[in-house]
């Protein structure tokens, strides 16, 4: 079991800083301005010896990783920002260790794909990233967007891949079975992840490894990624925030989000829960911010060693801790005046000890979780369900507003012979919109036997299907493994409904 820490490179002047926050704006800023707002709240959190580093020096980055190999940390895994028409922010860190090859610093990267914006944008699910120091004074037609995440087509993820293979290349890169790994932090915004991701393991390919190892933060599931991530405690905090105020400060107590996170741990068992050390937001956020609270290295260390035995018995490769340098959060690895090395330390002894409760952890999850894990399955497959149906059906009404139809995407991908995949809802509706049209339905297939009648042939799976020029799979959940039966079966051009209605 190896252990990563996030990392922030926002440790170093950038333009963009100076002129969104200030001259000389860096997360320093943040954590050395921060105030104790309540009596018994710890700020401001101070570097030990106020080490207060600079990213663009090699001495940081060597004081690091003495660190890193005293404590046990395999790895870093580097906030990576790449944003619409490439545009870049914060790279600099990143391009210095790469030009430093003695610096012995293990590191993979995540792609922090969100928009930046001020938090009074209308931007969703945009990074605001210090909005106490916002100049509230906004102009006339200013959006509040700083920097726009747009995914754009084929040729923007190449110009994105090739900046990033240079960092594959490298030796101290991060890789499983030679596929080097990429984090995305959202992976569920990106709208055309399956078509990217599979031009990026196309070309990884090409460039002699073997393929790439994607892990989807917060994702519902693994579909188009190898792995998922559910971050700490950001999945929690996200959970019982929506049950307050957001705009009056949040504060939650530390033994209790960790219950959550190793809870979280037990049940998911296709998934990487990750670990954090404390989080306090307030140096960003202010009086609005959020606080876990009664944080001690004795808790993270006794439900470290719990979340690391947990993710081994589910044969998870990283447990990932938040974080290594979160200093305007609250939430760094990183010695400070107060606590000193004792989170290194604690890391340190749980990956020596973790081994010790393995055959404990596996009769906890037999003895209490094993069914809680069954409901769980059932409900997120439904959820799954019904959130496709939304999807396409939202789709499916925006392209005929558009005075267009899915007979015309056909025909302007050159499809002209065709079989519907599912006898549901979707499928008939998909029926009833190509039966009039120039596109011939061969057939209807489901994996169910159908007593319905219909006017064109309706097949069972286990049937001989015609050869038709594309196949549309209509239950868009479970179409991972739809494909991969009727590929088995011969087919190629396997199309599911919510990607053509894309």
């Amino acid at each position: 079991m190896k252990i990563l820490s996030m990392y922030l490179p926002q440790f170093h002047k950038v333009k963009e800083n100076d002129e969104w926050w200030g001259e000389g704006y860096t997360d320093w800023v943040s954590s050395r301005n921060a105030v104790s707002l309540y009596e018994g709240h710890y700020q401001p959190h101070i570097p030990l010896n106020q080490y207060y580093y600079n990213l663009m020096e090699k001495s940081a980055f060597e004081w690091q990783v003495s660190l890193m190999k005293k404590y046990g940390i395999d790895g870093q895994c580097i906030y990576h920002y790449w944003f619409k028409d490439g545009r870049q922010i914060l790279e600099k860190p990143i391009e210095k260790l790469l030009e430093w090859k003695e610096v012995d610093m293990s590191f993979c990267l995540c792609w922090a794909n969100q928009s930046w914006a001020n938090s009074w944008s209308a931007l969703k699910s945009a990074n605001v990233w210090c909005d106490v120091r916002e100049k509230k004074n906004k102009k006339k037609g200013d959006t509040g967007v700083l920097l726009e995440q747009e995914y754009g087509d084929e040729k923007e993820w190449k110009k994105h891949f090739e900046y990033l293979l240079e960092f594959f290349r490298d030796k101290r890169y991060i890789k499983i079975e030679d596929k080097p790994v990429f984090v995305i932090y959202q992976a569920g915004d990106i709208d055309v992840l399956e078509e990217m991701l599979t031009c990026w393991n196309t070309w990884a390919r090409e460039d002699g490894f073997g393929g790439m190892y994607f892990i989807g933060g917060n994702n519902r599931d693994d579909t188009f990624i190898d792995d998922v991530l559910y971050q700490a405690p950001q999945f929690v905090i996200n959970e019982v925030v929506r049950k307050k105020d957001k705009r009056e400060m949040k504060i939650f107590d530390y033994e209790m989000v960790w219950k959550k996170i190793i809870d979280k741990a037990y049940l998911e068992d296709n998934c990487m829960v990750g670990a954090f050390v404390g989080y306090d937001d307030t140096p960003r956020r202010g009086m609005s911010g959020c606080v876990i609270d009664k944080i001690t290295p004795q808790i993270f260390e006794k439900n470290l060693i719990k979340l690391m035995a947990i993710n081994e018995i589910h044969n998870q490769p990283f447990t990932f801790i938040n974080a290594w340098n979160e200093w305007g959060e609250g939430m760094h690895l990183e010695p400070d005046e107060k606590y000193g090395t004792a989170f290194l330390e604690a890391v340190w002894y749980a990956k020596e000890h973790y081994h010790e409760y393995l055959t404990g952890v596996r009769q906890i999850e037999r003895d209490y979780y094993e069914e809680r894990k069954k409901q769980l399955k059932d409900i997120k497959t439904q959820l799954f369900r019904y959130e496709s149906f939304w999807r396409i059906m939202d789709k499916w009404l925006s392209l005929k507003e558009k005075n267009k139809s899915i007979s015309t995407i056909l025909e302007e991908k050159n499809i002209h012979t065709v079989a519907i995949y599912g006898i549901g809802m979707l499928g008939k509706h998909l029926l009833k919109e190509l039966i009039h049209s120039s596109v011939e339905i061969k057939c209807m297939i489901d994996r169910n036997n159908i007593q319905e009648e219909f006017d064109i042939p309706i097949l069972n799976i286990s049937q001989q299907i015609p050869q038709v020029e594309a196949i549309i799979v209509t239950p868009s959940y479970d179409f991972k493994n739809i494909k991969m039966i009727l590929e088995n079966k011969g087919f190629n051009n396997i199309i599911c409904i919510e990607e053509l209605l894309k």
